[in-house]
């Protein structure tokens, strides 16, 4: 029903014409590969060496499944689709796909660092709604364009425990960058990670947002949750 009604309400924006509407969508991804790009150099400014003593060995199920039904839509890396979504053409984490309203289970136990909403901001092209939890083993991370969060700063979640509930969909207030129901697990040495301000070039201002000190931070999910 919540995302029948979301694209109602983008639909109305564009007086119901699909040709409008999915203009709407392309012009959300130009100016989502913008604020990708401007956060891109703003990661490699903040570029670090990271010890990787520090850095768990990479193993199956370190980490379990934020969703209880998996089916993934986007891997990490340099993909095709990365290069038609990112300007970059690198996509930092994992999607998997999951309607309006899905619950989202902390990968491992550990601590929120932080909760936020780039929609908050106009213009900002990025997380929407997300969650950022520390783990006790050297990852920490985080999930992105939820439609809900029910925990807070300073929390200590449980492996499994339930943490927000995913969105994703296009006219929905905490769906950020997305172009469908989905959640983004995202996945970072936790010495390369911290939340701060991020200002964009095209008008997104002092958004918090976590932020990698270079993209040698970001580790690929997949190589540490269950095997497929």
């Amino acid at each position: 029903e919540e995302n029948k009604k979301a694209k109602e309400t983008l639909l109305a924006q564009t007086k119901n014409k699909e040709a409008e509407y999915q203009k709407l969508l392309q012009d959300n991804i130009a100016r989502q590969k913008q604020s990708e790009s401007d956060l891109f150099r703003l990661e490699s400014e903040l570029q670090i060496a990271l010890d990787p003593s520090l850095i768990p060995k990479a193993k199956h199920s370190v980490l379990s499944w934020p969703l209880d039904k998996i089916y993934i839509t986007g891997v990490f890396g340099t993909t095709v689709g990365g290069l038609q979504l990112y300007k970059q053409g690198f996509h930092n984490g994992v999607d998997f796909r999951a309607s309006q309203g899905t619950k989202v289970k902390a990968v491992l136990s550990g601590t929120v660092e932080g909760t936020g909403n780039t929609d908050e901001q106009k213009g900002c092209y990025s997380y929407g709604r997300w969650i950022l939890i520390k783990h006790n083993n050297g990852l920490t991370s985080v999930y992105a364009h939820l439609s809900a969060t029910v925990v807070k700063a300073g929390q200590t979640v449980a492996t499994g425990q339930t943490i927000g509930y995913s969105g994703g969909q296009p006219g929905v207030f905490g769906s950020g960058y997305s172009t469908g129901p989905h959640l983004h697990l995202g996945l970072f040495a936790s010495q390369g990670v911290e939340i701060r301000q991020f200002t964009t070039s095209i008008g997104c201002k002092q958004v918090s947002v976590p932020i990698s000190k270079g993209t040698d931070a970001y580790l690929d999910p997949l190589a540490y949750l269950p095997a497929l």
